[in-house]
C-alpha cells in the first residue's frame, strides 16, 4: 500500500474502526467537500503524506485479512450502491421511466419518499432543472444531488433520468440502474404470513395505537398527567418489537422458535458462514 485512504463520508463508520484508527493514517472528506477535493489534497504536506504512508503500510495485514468484507455490495454504503448496475441492459419502458421518477424523490428523502407515487413523480418533475444540472455539472453546478439523504445514488440517477428524458423515445432508452423497493416492516410479513396473523396496513401506527392506550391508563393513575398525548411514529418504528407478542402472537412463536434452533450455531466469520458448535 503505497498511497493514502481517502475516506469521502458523513455518517459512516469506517471498517475495523475498533482496532485501527484512520484518521493516523487516512484523509477524511466530507461529502459537501467534494467539489473541493483537489484544494484539501494539495493542502497536505509532503511530510504528512510520508507519515500517512508509513502508517498506512503497517495496516496491510489487516486490510488483507478482511478483504472480502470491503467488496462492493447491494447492502453497503451510499457510494457502493452508486456505482452498482446490473449486468444486463433493459428498456426503461413506461413504467421503467415513472419508477426511475419515484426512484429520484426516493433518494432525495426528506419526508418526498412518504409522498404517493404521484406525488413523488411530481416532485421529480417539479425539480428537473436540478437534475439536468447535477447529471451535466455534477462538480461546477448548482450541486442539487449533494443535499440530498444518499448523494452518489441520486447522481447516478440524475445521469439516468437526464439521459432517458433527453431521448426522442424515453420509453426505450437504455438502462441498468437498479430501482430499490422498499416494505412496511418486510420480515414480519413474512412472519405474519407464516403464522396467519392479520397484519394492520402500518404496522407502525398499529403499534403506536396500543402504546397510546397504554399510556393513557397510565396517566389516569395520575391526574396531575395530560393523557391526551402524542406518539411519534418513528419512535414507534424503533421500539416495534416490544408489542409484537400482543399483536403477532404466532409470528412472534415462529421468530422464538428459529431463535432456538438457531442457538447451537454461532457466527464463524464477518462471511456469514454457519459453523455448528
Amino acid at each position: 500500500m503505497g498511497c493514502v485512504p481517502i475516506l469521502m463520508k458523513d455518517h459512516y463508520v469506517a471498517p475495523f474502526s475498533d482496532v485501527l484508527n484512520w484518521k493516523s493514517f487516512s484523509v477524511e472528506v466530507s461529502v459537501k467537500d467534494i467539489p473541493n477535493l483537489k484544494t484539501i489534497l494539495m493542502g497536505i504536506s509532503r511530510g504528512d503524506i510520508r507519515i500517512y504512508t508509513s502508517k498506512a503500510k503497517l495496516t496491510l495485514p489487516n486490510l488483507k485479512l478482511n478483504l472480502p468484507n470491503l467488496s462492493v455490495g447491494h447492502l453497503g454504503s451510499d457510494l457502493c450502491r452508486g456505482i452498482l448496475e446490473f449486468a444486463e441492459e433493459r428498456p426503461l419502458g413506461k413504467s421503467g421511466l415513472q419508477w426511475l421518477k419515484i426512484h429520484m424523490a426516493n433518494l432525495y428523502a426528506g419526508g418526498v419518499d412518504k409522498f404517493s407515487y404521484e406525488g413523488r413523480i411530481a416532485f421529480t418533475e417539479n425539480h428537473l432543472d436540478d437534475i439536468f444540472d447535477s447529471a451535466d455539472r455534477s462538480l461546477e453546478g448548482r450541486r442539487w444531488w449533494l443535499g440530498t439523504e444518499d448523494p452518489f445514488q441520486c447522481l447516478a440517477t440524475c445521469i439516468n433520468l437526464a439521459e432517458a428524458l433527453r431521448s426522442s423515445s424515453p420509453e426505450t432508452t437504455i438502462s441498468y440502474m437498479p430501482i430499490h423497493q422498499d416494505g412496511s416492516c418486510n420480515g414480519l410479513q413474512h412472519y405474519a404470513a407464516l403464522g396467519r396473523d392479520k397484519k394492520p396496513a402500518d404496522v407502525y401506527s398499529g403499534i403506536a395505537a396500543r402504546v397510546l392506550d397504554i399510556m393513557r391508563g397510565d396517566a389516569k393513575k395520575d391526574p396531575a398527567t395530560d393523557s391526551n398525548a402524542s406518539l411519534a411514529r418513528l419512535l414507534i418504528n424503533q421500539t416495534t418489537l416490544t408489542a409484537l407478542g400482543e399483536m403477532f402472537e404466532a409470528a412472534r412463536s415462529i421468530m422464538s422458535w428459529l431463535g432456538d434452533c438457531a442457538k447451537p450455531y454461532k457466527w464463524a466469520s464477518q462471511l456469514q458462514i454457519f459453523h455448528q458448535n
